[in-house]
């Protein structure tokens, strides 16, 4: 939306971090495979997900995600040493983390526009879900069921089957790889530059966006003013340029 309207906003944040040490449950040990006094229950055990569970189970025959993360070849015996060895062998109370599980965004626009933006981790749906909601109808898109439905008021419904457009929907819905395509085709002249590639300036706009959320987070939900971020962020950036050696 702010790609569209190009203007103003603010910020401010609701947030929640469940996975700390002071959460963890009575008899919880740093790896899930050193003596976890909890592990029959825990739903968070490294050996469940990555090795027997049905659906994410290297012994289920699941060698994509997420065991891929883990080895790049996955079978029983590089699960384990991963598990064994590695951060996802970890109990997930012990990492040390400090990201939000659960947050909600709230912005608005200087003419009055809101938006509001929901991440959770405690949902099966890993996927987005956007809706639109504007003066003379409503847009969602569902990117699980790969579905946008299109509603108009006063006129008849319209359901756009995404499946039927494209084959490959890995990596965000495919837009992972058509991004990168889109970059090569420019860069080498195959192809032209159209709004479906935003500028470097559009690019740095959303991490900007991003940068004033966690100011908001870690400042309690303050309201932040975006033209406060990008003041702030442009005085870092010259002065990290200024660094770099000149050839």
């Amino acid at each position: 939306m702010a790609y569209w309207q190009d203007l103003q906003i603010r910020i401010f944040i609701w947030k929640y971090i469940s996975f700390q040490e002071k959460n963890a449950p009575t008899g919880a040990a740093g790896r899930c495979t050193k003596g976890c006094k909890s592990k029959k229950d825990c739903i968070f055990d490294a050996e469940k997900i990555y090795l027997t569970n049905e659906d994410t189970g290297v012994l289920a025959g699941n060698t994509g995600w997420s065991t891929e993360v883990l080895s790049a070849y996955p079978d029983e015996a590089s699960i384990r040493k991963a598990i064994e060895e590695g951060p996802y062998g970890k109990c997930v109370y012990d990492c040390g983390n400090n990201v939000v599980d659960h947050q909600i965004i709230n912005m608005e626009m200087m003419d009055g526009a809101t938006i509001s933006l929901a991440m959770s981790g405690f949902t099966p749906d890993v996927s987005h879900y956007t809706k639109f909601m504007g003066t003379r109808g409503q847009i969602i898109a569902d990117m699980r069921a790969n579905m946008i439905t299109l509603s108009r008021f006063g006129k008849k419904e319209e359901i756009i089957d995404v499946s039927k457009l494209a084959e490959d929907f890995s990596g965000h819905g495919g837009g992972e790889r058509r991004m990168v395509e889109a970059f090569l085709d420019l860069i080498t002249g195959e192809g032209e530059a159209d709004n479906t590639i935003p500028s470097v300036m559009q690019s740095v706009e959303s991490h900007i966006i991003a940068l004033a959320a966690e100011d908001s987070r870690k400042n309690g939900g303050k309201v932040i003013y975006l033209d406060e971020t990008r003041q702030e962020r442009e005085g870092c950036m010259r002065e990290m340029y200024a660094k770099v050696p000149e050839d």
